[in-house]
């Protein structure tokens, strides 16, 4: 359930902000409709606020073991930058969260 509420509620709202917005994106994405990406854009928010409060209750997206839902999750997060859009610093629990898949060996691979 949780792999799929993060494919859907935050990768895909990142990758249409990042495809409707960035200069290299264009050949691909013809045409870019900056206006969709402005849809989207608060929805990616939205999504962080809600899986935020969520990360206060446990260790990791789906629960208290690491999972696929976390992999998707941190892509999805890592893939903001590009997309230039920064998660809130009052978002602590994501950022504990996101801290602590950085550190592991396999976010570096």
């Amino acid at each position: 359930m949780w792999q799929r509420r993060v494919e859907f509620g935050l990768l895909l709202a990142v990758q249409f902000v990042f495809r409707h917005t960035h200069p290299a994106m264009s050949r691909l994405e013809s045409p870019q409709v900056k206006e969709f990406a402005e849809v989207y854009r608060p929805r990616v928010f939205s999504f962080l606020e809600m899986l935020d409060g969520e990360l206060a209750k446990r260790a990791y997206v789906a629960g208290a073991t690491f999972s696929i839902a976390d992999i998707t999750a941190f892509v999805a997060v890592e893939f903001m930058r590009p997309a230039k859009l920064a998660a809130p610093e009052s978002l602590k629990h994501l950022a504990r969260w996101r801290a602590e898949v950085a550190a592991r060996p396999s976010a570096s691979a």
